[in-house]
């Protein structure tokens, strides 16, 4: 978790796509229009609440603090939450790895 209170952009609102703003932006490369975006933004927030690349959902699931570059030293979560308990949480089945897999060929 990110330590203090931040005031956040939140990329997914509906008014977001009137300042032609898209979920593209979060994950389009090369970086020069997202960090065009995120210089922006700095001016009036300390990050933002995105959408990440693989999600299906309609709600922002993640956030970006503006800073300066580098690792920061904020302090160690813990109590992680592991991966598993975080998807069950938020519904998502957690299926066990398959035995084996049967490969097909490409229709023709």
């Amino acid at each position: 978790r990110v330590p203090g209170t931040h005031d956040l952009a939140d990329t997914c609102a509906d008014a977001a796509a009137g300042f032609g703003l898209t979920r593209e932006l979060c994950s389009m490369t090369p970086y020069d229009v997202p960090r065009a975006w995120a210089a922006a933004f700095d001016v009036e927030f300390d990050g933002i609440r995105y959408q990440t690349r693989f999600t299906t959902g309609q709600a922002a699931n993640a956030a970006a603090v503006f800073g300066p570059a580098g690792e920061v030293s904020w302090p160690v979560d813990p109590r992680p939450e592991s991966l598993v308990s975080a998807a069950r949480r938020c519904g998502i089945a957690v299926q066990p790895l398959p035995r084996s897999v049967r490969v097909l060929h490409p229709p023709t």
